[in-house]
């Protein structure tokens, strides 16, 4: 064989050898991707749900997680969900929706309503933490019957960065429940175990209505030119199906992210800018006093970054990842907004990891920086959100700040604590190695009996910003 044949025959060999283990421009995370995906279905027992049965690609990477909500007699057509969703790379979580609904019954006549939407983050967090997920994805509730009611009034309650949007087939503006869910004011009862929804104008999430097209005209009346909603028909159980891959899909991803991707949200200052401030929310995400605070500042000129602490620490980092990310955050949105005035802000889980994280930041940062604010800190650090921190507990890894607090800059630190948490000795505001630094304290106890407005007021009156 001529050598210009044998070289071409032996290429071709080489290249089909390597297609076959998955390694030409394909590379083998493509390759792996044109195989069938391997669906596996397991359970577990979480609080609150019982039995809750996971449904997911075992060879896809994750793509978002759905909530399926559907009563017995649609769980077969819940079952399909699950596997069209799966195919798709979405991980497909449901559970027994009139077992739940029968423990809802059980609660004590004393408890006027129903608030479901951090039991289903709860659920979340819980299956993520389960499957060893390294990103965190906002659920994305979807129901079908009576359970495309209960997953519009779950994204409804929900506060901001909670649930990733809602879904609902064959939905209708009418809840079937023992009792109203928590609203203000209360859902009005519209007989027969049903309460009449009412029209949210601004849900915190994107919200998708699937019905047949007859139905167009009374959803779209409800749905009203509220932001963020649709409706999308369908004639058909297939195209319902697909329909709801499509939106999962599209709402799957959800939650903000800026610079270097990182899980930020932004919120501009209003007027002349006075400051930068970054804030590190509490585990539970950028959703209540931390991102209240930062709205009650940014009104007043600051600038302010949010980090979301359950995104951003669902995995495991390092107080030197933690440290090179803060700065490239206050060098980029120190830069846009034309400020090198600094503020690092903390909220329990937020305000716990500073003491490590401060000495790591570059000296140019922690020159600019004029207040670090710690508010709820607590008795020890964790550089991991973990379901246990949910309740009070700290991880194996959990480490005490005593000796650490000294290392912040104390004439430039301030500390507000909840006089509840210092009588209870759940605070190192008060500890003797603070005593340089500004002590402020608050009534209540670790969110300051929901008086948010006195611990940004004692935060604005220390940065003390230029005109």
């Amino acid at each position: 064989m001529k050598p210009f044949k044998l070289f071409h025959l032996m290429t071709a060999i080489l290249a089909l050898a390597a297609f076959a283990s998955g390694s030409v421009l394909l590379g083998r995370a493509a390759f792996s991707a044109l195989k069938p995906p391997t669906i596996s279905t397991t359970a577990i027992d979480v609080d609150g749900f019982g039995p809750v049965a996971i449904v997911r690609a075992e060879n896809r990477l994750a793509r978002g997680l759905v909530i399926l909500v559907a009563d017995e007699a649609d769980a077969e057509a819940r079952r399909q969900d699950a596997l069209a969703l799966a195919k798709e790379g979405l991980i497909a979580v449901s559970f027994n929706f009139d077992a739940l609904r029968a423990d809802f019954a059980k609660a004590p006549p004393d408890d006027e309503c129903h608030y479901v939407s951090d039991d289903l983050k709860d659920l979340a967090q819980a299956v993520q933490r389960k499957l060893g997920l390294k990103r965190y994805f906002f659920p994305v509730i979807a129901g079908r019957g009576d359970g495309a009611a209960f997953a519009y009034a779950a994204l409804a309650q929900a506060p901001a960065n909670t649930l990733g949007g809602a879904i609902g087939l064959g939905f209708k503006p009418l809840l079937r429940t023992d009792r109203t869910y928590c609203f203000d004011p209360k859902l009005e009862p519209a007989g027969d175990g049903l309460f009449a929804l009412r029209r949210e104008p601004h849900l915190p999430g994107p919200w998708l209505a699937i019905a047949p097209e007859s139905e167009r005209g009374s959803i779209e009346a409800f749905q009203g030119d509220a932001e963020n909603v649709d409706f999308l028909p369908a004639g058909d159980e297939a195209t319902a199906r697909k329909v709801l891959v499509e939106g999962a899909l599209r709402f799957g991803p959800t939650g903000e992210r800026g610079h270097s991707e990182l899980p930020v949200s932004v919120i501009n200052p209003e007027g002349p800018v006075t400051g930068l401030a970054i804030v590190i929310s509490g585990d539970g995400g950028w959703r209540d006093i931390d991102k209240s605070i930062g709205e009650w500042l940014a009104k007043r000129g600051v600038a302010v970054v949010g980090v979301d602490s359950l995104r951003y620490f669902w995995s495991k980092k390092s107080p030197d990842d933690v440290a090179a990310d803060l700065a490239l955050l206050f060098d980029h949105y120190g830069k846009a907004f034309g400020t090198d005035r600094y503020a690092l802000i903390g909220y329990s889980f937020g305000s716990d990891i500073m003491p490590d994280v401060w000495p790591r930041l570059p000296k140019a940062v922690r020159d600019r920086v004029d207040l670090v604010s710690l508010l709820a800190l607590g008795t020890n650090a964790d550089f991991e959100v973990t379901v246990g921190g949910f309740i009070g507990a700290g991880s194996s890894e959990s480490r005490p700040l005593t000796p650490l607090l000294r290392q912040l800059p104390l004439e430039r630190t301030q500390c507000i604590y909840g006089k509840d948490e210092a009588e209870n000795d759940e605070t190192s505001c008060t500890a003797p190695e603070m005593e340089s630094a500004e002590r402020v304290a608050l009534e209540g106890g670790h969110h300051f009996d929901g008086d948010y407005t006195k611990a940004a007021e004692a935060i604005w009156t220390r940065l003390n910003p230029t005109p």
